[in-house]
């Protein structure tokens, strides 16, 4: 029954998260789509302060493509702690997030050798943070502890949302 209610309470957190989620997707397309309208009229655009990234464009689109497959790692580690599956979310974290994650045909060496350093590090503290999530749902499928499973959970979006508030990546021409 404990279970049954916390889990309940998760999901219920994690809508909210989603919602919250979904309505900073949304104004970022909207930006987005003034920024492209502003273009298109010839009005100046607001300039994005983020650090500019540049990477060969194989090298970008398997980034992208790595972040993609991050945030469906964090997305099925929701759905199934939802589910009460917390050893299946363990091992989708590890699968999707965790140090040993496989970063495409190009690899992470690829992908470090033209990210500065803040970048590489927060990187890397969402790879630890995932494995210690993996830790959290492990121990979670014993304890019940949801809460802990929560706290890793923000500490391995925290970093992706810093990484994503510094820095834009864009393909060299």
């Amino acid at each position: 029954m404990r279970k049954s209610i916390l889990s309940l309470v998760g999901c219920a957190l994690l809508a909210t998260g989603a919602v919250t989620a979904e309505m900073k997707h949304s104004m970022h397309d909207e930006s987005m789509h003034a920024k492209h309208a502003a273009k298109m009229h010839g009005n100046i655009e607001r300039e994005d302060r983020r650090e500019l990234v540049l990477y060969p464009l194989p090298v970008y689109e398997s980034t992208l493509a790595n972040m993609r497959e991050h945030l469906r790692g964090i997305h099925n580690v929701q759905k199934l702690v939802g589910e009460g599956l917390y050893a299946e979310a363990a091992d989708a974290a590890d699968r999707a997030m965790g140090m040993g994650h496989n970063h495409g045909a190009h690899g992470s060496a690829a992908e470090h050798q033209f990210m500065p350093a803040g970048m590489m590090a927060l990187g890397s503290a969402m790879h630890s943070s995932a494995a210690d999530l993996a830790v959290a749902l492990r121990e979670a499928e014993v304890t019940d502890d949801l809460q802990a499973v929560f706290a890793a959970m923000g500490k391995v979006t925290e970093n992706c949302v810093a990484c994503h508030d510094a820095y834009r990546l864009q393909p060299m021409e």
